[in-house]
């Protein structure tokens, strides 16, 4: 689904004030929706211990999670008594493609440090 790009929520939650673990927990939830419909914390959990290469606690991924729920950034269900699922808010995957929009145009970067060259 195409999204519009947005710099700040209604909340005033802007990509930059997001500390980075919660970046790429945003991330880590956006790439695993696309292949699954709903997913659990531990899921998330893996995800972000392959894309970090180091070892994700509990207690630090519930935390941002839950922080990030409370920007409204992430949706948070319940699944059973023990598991909660989380999915990102229109808000969320808006911030996302904000930040793309702004890699992408960084990325042209390259044509002025080699002077316009494509090749």
């Amino acid at each position: 689904m195409d999204v519009d790009p947005l710099e700040e929520t209604r909340a005033g939650v802007r990509w930059g004030k997001l500390h980075g673990f919660q970046r790429d927990c945003l991330v880590a939830i956006g790439f695993l929706s696309l292949s699954e419909s709903e997913f659990i914390g531990l899921r998330i959990k893996a995800r972000l211990q392959e894309q970090r290469d180091e070892v994700i606690h509990h207690g630090r991924l519930y935390t941002n999670l839950d922080e990030l729920v409370d920007m409204g950034l992430v949706e948070k269900g319940t699944v059973d008594q023990r598991s909660n699922s989380y999915q990102l808010t229109r808000d969320g995957r808006r911030l996302i493609e904000g930040r793309k929009v702004w890699l992408d145009e960084a990325g042209q970067l390259r044509l002025i440090v080699d002077g316009g060259d494509l090749a």
